[in-house]
């Protein structure tokens, strides 16, 4: 939404006082929390890809390092390359259209390498309007630095133990200065280390009941987005200090949920399952999808980013975003879905060659 809210709508600023009214300042609202929203979405991913792992050092005594890691970058790149490609066929439709939007944008065959690999915002650009694509990199960190931190501190053996420490601050410090806005991958790997907390911590920090857990972590996502003006997130331990307080919150959210006696689902939540299955590929295909849908109304309707909302902008705002979570859908199932057959293919490859062959007796 915030990403559609950029391109299709002038700034706020830029909107005359006069003109502004409450659909226009709700809509604005809402969008703003896309900052709040990655950090949440860095604590859920410590909780889901970093608890699990722990769950099974837990049941197994061990840490299988490659199968986390091959797990992870299958994951990764089953949607991440087709996305690549798909985002590539998108924009030299759109740059057909109009070449203004796709001005100055990275595409060339190192640039699209370096994202397949993980380097965006690191060694290079997002590959063309894929900006999204920038938090794949720190994800993708997160989790090697967590494999390696494990490994250092689990190992029986001491030269692994050595050798995973040196490894991990050789990565720390290779990636430590990239960064995008204010998510230096560094420090906010902290933040995606705070989901591993309600494994270890029986109770939430500063409440008792989700219900009290929930209200804390509101009252501070609303106070974060409302008390503090933009010149404060321009300052990087400011902004830090604050991604620190949310991310806070939500893990005593998080706590709390998790060591609740009430297990429930909550409502919906098969809806919830059903949206969750393309979800990573919504995220990696949405930008580059909303551009040429942009693009394509501009040349067809009139001049975009509009300077106000009209009566017809909420059915262009759910039309926009109907026909990202479509493709998105579709391609999901060509993609994410095939996540697990995807996930076997690579264990059996790796199994062969991991397998020796057994030694011939001699004469």
């Amino acid at each position: 939404m915030t990403h559609l809210n950029n391109r299709l709508f002038a700034p706020l600023h830029a909107i005359h006082i006069s003109v502004r009214g409450l659909p226009l300042l709700g809509w604005t609202f809402v969008t703003g929390f896309a900052h709040q929203a990655v950090i949440l979405f860095f604590v859920m991913s410590g909780y889901l890809v970093g608890g699990s792992a722990l769950l099974e050092l837990r049941r197994t005594g061990s840490f299988d390092v490659g199968g986390y890691l091959r797990k992870r970058v299958v994951r990764l790149v089953v949607v991440l390359w087709p996305a690549l490609a798909l985002g590539a066929v998108l924009d030299h439709v759109g740059g057909s259209l109009a070449s203004g939007p796709y001005a100055g944008l990275a595409t060339g065959p190192a640039t699209l390498g370096c994202n397949a690999v993980f380097l965006q915002t690191i060694a290079c650009a997002p590959y063309g309007t894929n900006g999204a694509l920038w938090s794949l990199a720190n994800e993708f960190w997160y989790y090697v630095l967590f494999a390696l931190v494990v490994v250092a501190w689990t190992s029986g053996s001491r030269r692994w133990r050595s050798i995973a420490a040196i490894a991990a601050v050789s990565v720390a410090a290779a990636v430590c200065f990239a960064r995008f806005a204010t998510f230096p991958i560094l420090p906010y790997f902290a933040i995606w280390a705070l989901g591993l907390v309600p494994f270890v911590q029986p109770r939430p920090w500063i409440t008792r009941t989700v219900r009290q857990s929930l209200a804390v972590f509101v009252a501070v996502l609303f106070g974060v987005r409302i008390g503090f003006r933009a010149e404060n997130w321009e300052v990087p331990w400011k902004a830090f200090f604050l991604d620190v307080v949310v991310a806070g919150s939500f893990t005593n959210l998080l706590i709390a949920l998790r060591n609740t006696a009430d297990q429930r689902p909550i409502r919906g939540h098969a809806v919830h399952r059903w949206a969750a299955e393309f979800s990573y590929s919504l995220y990696a295909t949405h930008v580059p999808v909303l551009t040429l849908a942009l693009v394509a109304a501009s040349v067809s309707c009139g001049a975009i980013p509009l300077v106000n909302p009209r009566g017809w902008s909420a059915p262009l705002i759910v039309a926009f975003i109907a026909c990202a979570g479509i493709v998105a859908f579709l391609f999901s199932l060509a993609t994410e879905r095939q996540t697990a057959r995807a996930r076997l293919i690579a264990y059996r490859l790796f199994s062969r060659r991991d397998q020796k062959e057994p030694r011939r007796p001699r004469g």
